[in-house]
């Protein structure tokens, strides 16, 4: 899949309860310091590939939670953490 070809906002049902989580990452959110060599227009083009999005499909899959032991109070996995990522000091 391309970075910009869909929405990568995914949702399953665990236990009877929507959890929502973002499929993959892009080249920027995995190395945002590339954007200090490669102008930020390419490494936002919807050419290049989103990085991780079939392991963010299976980790949230409810037989692959429950196989690792996961309660199901617990939210939905994304590999990149807004939250976490705008934090990080490089």
């Amino acid at each position: 899949m391309n970075a910009g070809s869909e929405d990568r906002t995914r949702k399953v049902m665990i236990d009877g309860h929507e959890k929502t989580y973002k499929a993959g990452y892009t080249f920027l959110e995995y190395a945002p310091w590339l954007s200090k060599i490669i102008p930020r227009h390419v490494l936002e083009s919807s050419s290049h590939p989103l990085l991780g999005d079939y392991l963010s499909d299976y980790a949230n899959r409810p037989d692959v939670r429950q196989a690792l032991n996961i309660p199901t109070w617990v939210p939905a996995w994304s590999e990149c953490s807004d939250r976490v990522g705008n934090q990080w000091a490089y």
